[in-house]
């Protein structure tokens, strides 16, 4: 079980909301460098295993940095039969400017 989940009666969501969702970008990095530090765990980790479906997307966007966050769905949109063009498109169309957030991408994937 994750540090995420709660000691009883599984995972509190609002918490996490709480927590995450009004929280500027760098504080919510900050955040999950100090749950890695404190925990020895993985702050997305805990996350994907705890909650699923469009909540942890969300939850996913705002943990991880932009350049991890479009890794993963560049990754995704690649799995499996065939290729989801509209998520690669999407994914690409905002690093046309950034070569900071392209070189993210190419060291986190």
């Amino acid at each position: 079980s994750s540090g995420i989940n709660a000691e009883y009666g599984g995972t509190d969501e609002k918490a996490i909301i709480n927590v995450l969702a009004n929280r500027r970008y760098n504080t919510r990095l900050m955040l999950s460098n100090v749950y890695e530090r404190e925990f020895e765990r993985d702050l997305w980790g805990d996350l994907k295993s705890d909650t699923s479906g469009d909540f942890r997307n969300a939850l996913k966007g705002l943990v991880m940095t932009e350049a991890q966050f479009l890794a993963e769905e560049m990754r995704s949109a690649m799995q499996g039969w065939g290729t989801n063009e509209d998520t690669l498109i999407n994914c690409l169309m905002l690093t046309l400017r950034d070569p900071t957030t392209v070189r993210g991408i190419k060291s986190y994937y």
